[in-house]
C-alpha cells in the first residue's frame, strides 16, 4: 500500500512533541511492513515546499508557521502530488485537523484519525489551577448573553460542531484511539458512539541502544522529559522538588524540554523564581536533539513524568526501554503502560507530596529501583517482539488497500 502521513510534526525539522515521535515510529513499522510511506509535514520559515528522502519515507515538507497555515498549504501540495501518485489511505492526527481540507477535497480516498489529546481537553487540563473565581466568572458571563456554558465544569462539549478537530474524527473512515482512556473521554465529552473508536496502542519501535545502556553506576541524576507546561505537571512539580532535593543532598534534577508561555507566563520562569535557592542543582536544557536526550536517559537513575493528562506517551517508553526507573503520574493512559510498583511507581499528579515521596522511594533503595528499571525494560522488549502486535496494527491499514482511485 502507499499510505500517506499528513502531520505538522515530523521528525527531524519539527520534532516537537509526541505526535511527531509517534508518526516517526510509524513511518518505520510501515516501510518495515512493506509499505511505501510518504509524509507531509511542515518547515516553519521556509521559502518553499522541499522534498527529503530517507530510508523509512519520501517527506514533504511544507513552509507553515502553524496549524492552520499547514493544513490550507498541505492540501494545495497533496493535489499536485495527487496527479501523478495513487494514494490509497491518509493518516492524520485529530490535533491540528491536518488533513480536514484534503478529505473535503478527496473523499474518496480512506482517512484513519488517530487521536492523540484534542486541544479541547487541553484547555480543560490548563485551566486547573486558573482560580475559583474566574471559573464562576466565566459561568456568569454565558448566562448574562443568554446562553448556558458551564466551562471548567461542562460535561459535554456544546462547541463541537464548530471544532476542526471533532471534524476531522466524524469524517474519518477509521478512527482510533491509543488509549482506553481518551476513548472514554471522547465518548463522554464529545459523545462520540463508542463502536466507532478503536482502541490501538501507539507503535513503539525503540533504538537497540536504549536498550543496552546500563543500569548501573550512573549519576545521581533526577530528569524530566517533556514541554515545562501547566499540562505536564510542572505546578505540582515546582513544590515537589525541594521535598526532593532536601532530602537528596547529591542529586540534581535536569528538565529537559522548551519552555511554554502560557497566560503571558513563562513555565521556566516561574520555576526558577519559586526554586531560586535550588538554582545550583536545577538544569534547564531546553529542547535537545535524539541524540542528546539519549545521553540524559543514559545519565538518570529516575525519570518523572507527573503530567495532569497523557494519551500513551512515547516518551514513558522512552525511558523504561533506556533502563531509567519511572515515576510517572495516573492521569490517562499512562496507567495502560505502568503497571504499578512493577514497571515503575504511579501517583496523583495534584499531590506534590505523593510526586516527591514517589522518588524519594525509588532513591533511597537502589534495589528497588534497579529491579523497577529491569522488569520494564524487559516487558517492553517483549513487546516490541511480539510480532502479533504489529501484524495486528498493520491489518488496520490494509482492510483499505486498492479501495482507493488515482
Amino acid at each position: 500500500m502507499h499510505i500517506v502521513l499528513v502531520s505538522y510534526e515530523f521528525p527531524p525539522v519539527t520534532a516537537t512533541g509526541g505526535i511527531g515521535s509517534y508518526m516517526y515510529h510509524l513511518s518505520l513499522i510501515l516501510t518495515r511492513g512493506g509499505h511505501k510511506v510518504t509524509v507531509f509535514s511542515a518547515n516553519p520559515g521556509a521559502a518553499g515546499v522541499r522534498v527529503a528522502e530517507y530510508t523509512h519515507c519520501i517527506n514533504y515538507l511544507i513552509p507553515a508557521a502553524n496549524n492552520d497555515s499547514f493544513r490550507e498549504q498541505a492540501v494545495t501540495t497533496f493535489t499536485s502530488f495527487l496527479e501523478n501518485n495513487k494514494v490509497d489511505l491518509i493518516e492524520s492526527p485529530e490535533v491540528g485537523a491536518c488533513a480536514l481540507y484534503i478529505k473535503e477535497k478527496f473523499p474518496h480516498i480512506p482517512l484513519l484519525v488517530k487521536m492523540h489529546t484534542p486541544g479541547v481537553l487541553i484547555t480543560k487540563v490548563n485551566n486547573t489551577y486558573v482560580p475559583l473565581a474566574n471559573k464562576i466568572r466565566f459561568v456568569a458571563g454565558a448566562l448574562m448573553k443568554g446562553k448556558i456554558d458551564l466551562g471548567h465544569w461542562a460535561k459535554h462539549d456544546k462547541n463541537r460542531d464548530s471544532d476542526v478537530e471533532y471534524r476531522i474524527c466524524m469524517m474519518a473512515d477509521i478512527l482510533l484511539s491509543p488509549s482506553v482512556a481518551l476513548k472514554k473521554w471522547a465518548v463522554s465529552y464529545w459523545e462520540i458512539p463508542a463502536n466507532i473508536i478503536r482502541v490501538v496502542p501507539n507503535p513503539f519501535s525503540a533504538e537497540e541502544e536504549l536498550f543496552l545502556l546500563p543500569l548501573q553506576n550512573r549519576p545521581a541524576i533526577v530528569s524530566f522529559v517533556g514541554k515545562l507546561s501547566v499540562l505536564k505537571g510542572m505546578m505540582a512539580f515546582t513544590k515537589a522538588i525541594p521535598l526532593i532535593l532536601r532530602q537528596n543532598k547529591e542529586y540534581k534534577i535536569f528538565l529537559v524540554g522548551r519552555d511554554e508561555v502560557e497566560n503571558g507566563q513563562s513555565m521556566q520562569a516561574y520555576m526558577q523564581q519559586q526554586l531560586a535557592e535550588y538554582k545550583t542543582r536545577i538544569v534547564f536544557t531546553g529542547a535537545l536533539t535524539k541524540e542528546e536526550l539519549k545521553k540524559i536517559y543514559a545519565s538518570s537513575r529516575v525519570c518523572v513524568f507527573p503530567s495532569l493528562w497523557e494519551n500513551y506517551p512515547t516518551v514513558v517508553m522512552e525511558a523504561m526501554a533506556a533502563g531509567v526507573a519511572v515515576a510517572a503520574s495516573d492521569a490517562g493512559g499512562i496507567t495502560e503502560i505502568i503497571t504499578h510498583k512493577v514497571t515503575g511507581v504511579v501517583y496523583d499528579a495534584k499531590q506534590p507530596a505523593q510526586i516527591a515521596r514517589a522518588i524519594n522511594e525509588l532513591l533511597a533503595d537502589d534495589a528497588k529501583r534497579l529491579a523497577l528499571a529491569k522488569v520494564a525494560r524487559n516487558e517492553l522488549l517483549k513487546k516490541m517482539n511480539d510480532t502479533t502486535i504489529i501484524k495486528g496494527l498493520l491489518q488496520v491499514y490494509t482492510q483499505f488497500e486498492n479501495t482507493a482511485t488515482k
